[in-house]
């Protein structure tokens, strides 16, 4: 999640989307007193070299300072000693999947902290009252999309990627375990109760034609080569819908109807 005061934007960060190479050059528009959660270790790395670095995620000033150290020296090792830190401090994983739990841990640690505790696929709902509501109000809010049944897939491959146990067993078996999930539905992040909560919702395939207009906008250009990050090599380049049974699209269809109405994508 990116809240720029210095820019007047916020990006609500959704899953299996591009958003972390989304992230990576916003970051490096930012300024040192906007907010940028971190990203696992390896995507930092790739960050540092656009010239972005999370900022301001939590009151936590010391803890902050060591993953910036760890970054700074490109120390994997203490990148990741530090990340697990802060996944503990925040621990928040499991309740900012509840949007209003986490808006009141969120803002209890603005009120305590002077900051907030935000944190990546951090949703809306819990952004919007963790940031100050006249500068929430103000800014241009936009988030990513994709095509439902390629999350699907692509989630597939990416827990495949880095889960052995997983890995392990038949791809089929795990495509129909991610999509009994719905973990892949993303409209939870930047909706609630079915109304939108961001002022713009891209497209994945569009996406860079709308930053670049906002770089535009603030005296900013896209970085060329454009970053890469989480990126999984697809075995199977066959769109998704050929891949995916009928049950299990009708799964898809059932479980992000919200996201194909607004996106206007082929079911």
């Amino acid at each position: 999640m990116i809240a720029s005061f210095q820019h007047g934007f916020v990006f609500i960060k959704t899953r299996k989307t591009g958003g972390t190479s989304v992230e990576i050059v916003l970051s490096s528009w930012c300024g040192a007193h906007d907010i940028c959660t971190p990203l696992i270790p390896e995507d930092e790395l790739i960050r540092a070299r656009y010239g972005g670095s999370p900022l301001n995620f939590t009151g936590d000033r010391a803890l902050e300072e060591s993953y910036l150290d760890a970054i700074r020296a490109a120390d994997e090792r203490a990148m990741r000693r530090v990340h697990r830190q802060i996944r503990r401090r925040h621990s928040l994983r499991l309740a900012l999947r509840h949007a209003d739990l986490g808006a009141v841990i969120a803002r209890l640690s603005a009120k305590v902290t002077g900051r907030p505790l935000l944190r990546n696929h951090m949703k809306a709902a819990a952004a919007r009252w963790a940031l100050p509501r006249d500068f929430w109000d103000r800014a241009f809010k936009f988030s990513v999309d994709r095509h439902p049944y390629e999350k699907a897939v692509s989630m597939t491959y990416w827990r495949r990627d880095r889960d052995r146990h997983l890995a392990a067993e038949p791809f089929a078996t795990t495509l129909e375990r991610i999509v009994a999930s719905g973990r892949y539905a993303n409209h939870r992040l930047y909706m609630k109760d079915g109304r939108l909560l961001v002022d713009a919702v891209y497209r994945t395939e569009e996406m860079w034609i709308h930053i670049a207009e906002l770089g535009r906008r603030i005296g900013r250009e896209l970085p060329d080569p454009l970053p890469r990050a989480k990126g999984t090599q697809r075995a199977d380049r066959r769109p998704a819908r050929e891949i995916l049974t009928a049950g299990q699209r009708a799964r898809i269809q059932d479980v992000c109807a919200a996201e194909f109405e607004l996106l206007g994508y082929e079911r």
